[in-house]
């Protein structure tokens, strides 16, 4: 959708909330992938791109992705992702969340094209069995 937009400028609100050990946005990131984030964004506005600091209270995380994104705004190249950083799971709501929104978003967006599946159902199987496994952690 960003290169269908094609920006003249990108303009970001760095938030570092959902780092890993924020205890309020609870999320999973690490500097690693907001590294790879801000450089993904970099092939947008011919590198156009301004980061701001909005957010983010686990001071160590906000230091350490901040400072990943600042290095790879600057030219760096971004932070490599251990294989470890692969291997979480996903969220048991994002597969089905990402299709939903995708669909609501196709008409608008011609880069959101569907692609004809077979079974549809293995996203929802796999969203219950997380969902299973989360319950039984709990």
């Amino acid at each position: 959708m960003a290169y269908e937009y094609n920006p003249e400028f990108v303009l970001v609100c760095a938030g570092f909330d959902a780092a890993e050990g924020d205890r309020i946005g609870w999320g999973k990131l690490s500097a690693c992938a907001y590294s790879q984030m801000t450089h993904m964004l970099l092939s947008l506005a011919n590198g156009r791109v301004l980061e701001v600091l909005e957010g983010g209270y686990c001071l160590s995380q906000l230091n350490v992705c901040g400072s990943a994104c600042v290095a790879t705004l600057l030219g760096d190249s971004p932070v490599r992702c251990s294989e470890d950083a692969a291997k979480y799971p996903q969220d048991l709501v994002s597969l089905p969340t990402i299709r939903i929104i995708k669909n609501i978003h196709r008409p608008f967006w011609s880069s959101l094209f569907s692609i004809p599946v077979q079974d549809e159902s293995t996203i929802d199987q796999l969203a219950e069995s997380l969902e299973q496994k989360a319950m039984i952690k709990n």
